[in-house]
């Protein structure tokens, strides 16, 4: 029998996809991000992004960079998605202690999705038990990326290695605001190299375009905070090891509960 996303739809549409990724309900794919703020000032930038109520990571650190600024793993409550908050001075993209690692790979090696179109530099915050968290810097003016990476030690060999899944965000007037990956582990030798988690980033540059078209501020995180009204994106792109098996929309699924299940083993996933 062949797989289509319509078919997909159809067969699974009473079923809630409680994931990293997304919840096919009905008709449409919903957003991996439910929701994306944020406030740029003239040499600050404060960004909050809430994944999906389904999303339901238990994780909450307040994480320094250096003099900086910060990132805030929130975790998942009955109303709210997991959430993670970045603080940033300007004045970190040009510290030569940040400016360090220029990478244009996830940590599994695939290349970062097509939104990142230049190389960024990649800086270790906290290495945990149970999970890292990184810092992603854009190296040009002309890019000016934030992005975090979280690797979460239960994303491991039961995961397929090399493995990109991705969605960008977009806002109202479908311009690109963002991108959001799932990625499998890096593996040697069946040895775990670096497990597998979640990237997310964005311009600044074109957070100041959408801002602009947006025109309303919600308050929150103790800041006044331009939220973007995403447009729904339909489908996810996906690279790396055995691509072309994980578009196949049953193969997400069970990528999908697997996430859940290892992730609620590790007790990081409510």
């Amino acid at each position: 029998m062949k797989y289509t996303l319509d078919s997909f739809r159809r067969v699974f549409a009473p079923v809630v996809l409680t994931s990293v990724l997304a919840v096919a309900c009905g008709a449409s794919v919903s957003q991996i991000v439910k929701n994306f703020s944020f406030n740029l000032e003239e040499r600050r930038a404060s960004l909050l992004t809430e994944f999906n109520t389904e999303i339901a990571l238990n994780m909450e650190v307040a994480i320094p960079i250096k003099n900086a600024g910060w990132v805030r793993l929130i975790p998942a409550d009955s109303s709210h998605g997991f959430q993670i908050a970045t603080d940033l001075d300007l004045s970190a993209f040009m510290d030569k202690e940040l400016a360090i690692g220029r990478t244009t790979t996830l940590p599994n090696g695939v290349a970062f999705p097509s939104y990142i179109s230049s190389d960024m530099y990649s800086v270790m915050l906290k290495r945990d038990q149970k999970f890292n968290t990184k810092l992603y810097l854009g190296t040009t003016s002309a890019k000016r990326y934030v992005g975090v990476g979280l690797e979460l030690n239960f994303v491991d060999a039961r995961f397929p290695e090399g493995l990109a899944i991705s969605q960008t965000l977009q806002d109202k007037s479908q311009k690109k605001i963002g991108v959001v990956s799932f990625f499998g582990p890096k593996m040697s030798n069946g040895q775990m190299v670096a497990p597998g988690g979640i990237f997310i980033a964005t311009d600044l540059n074109d957070l100041k375009v959408s801002g602009k078209a947006q025109g309303f501020t919600v308050s929150s995180a103790d800041a006044d905070m331009t939220p973007v009204s995403l447009q729904p994106y339909d489908g996810f792109d996906v690279a790396g090891n055995n691509a072309r098996n994980y578009r196949r929309p049953e193969n997400q699924l069970k990528l999908f509960t697997n996430f859940k299940s290892a992730g609620r083993q590790a007790g990081l996933v409510e």
